[in-house]
């Protein structure tokens, strides 16, 4: 199956990478002091951490024998983790909700809210994907038992035919 090996050093050392430029680049737009330009950097750090992820999953399955996600299931997979209306609009972050207008609350605590809820979107969406790929996994698991009685029935009538002839 898709998840049963550990991904490689190779991917972990990719994914630790590029979440350590995505850090970067919110932090260089700390300097700026401009809450806009950290809410896009944040933005951007989410694309890539999710692109990141879907390119270790493509590239784990790939390496498997037998991959059971095939093109098209792969496909999906990164149209779902894509999808836009997990996200905020554009629109959510220059307007932001009750609980987060609060006049105490400096950049940097804001920058920490904003983080901790991107890393919430983003569990939530690798949550759903997670339930997508157990659902195909067991569809997949019954239709290969639809098979396998098929062809145990075949295989039990064979033998019985054989004894009635001897």
């Amino acid at each position: 199956m898709c998840y049963s090996k550990i991904p490689s050093e190779e991917e972990i050392k990719k994914l630790r990478t590029n979440m350590h430029r995505g850090v970067d680049m919110v932090c260089d737009h700390l300097e700026s002091n401009r809450e806009d330009q950290v809410k896009l950097a944040l933005t951007e750090m989410e694309d890539q951490v999710s692109e990141d992820m879907l390119d270790a999953v493509k590239a784990h399955c790939q390496d498997q024998e037998s991959a059971p996600l095939v093109h098209e299931e792969l496909q999906e997979l990164r149209r779902r983790v894509r999808c836009k209306d997990q996200r905020p609009s554009d629109s959510d972050l220059k307007t932001e909700g009750p609980q987060a207008q609060q006049a105490e609350e400096t950049l940097c605590q804001k920058i920490w809210r904003w983080f901790q809820e991107m890393l919430q979107r983003l569990t939530q969406i690798w949550q759903k994907v997670w339930a997508w790929v157990k659902e195909k996994m067991a569809a997949l698991c019954r239709k290969v038992e639809k098979v396998w009685n098929m062809i145990t029935s075949f295989l039990s009538s064979v033998v019985q035919f054989f004894q009635s002839i001897f």
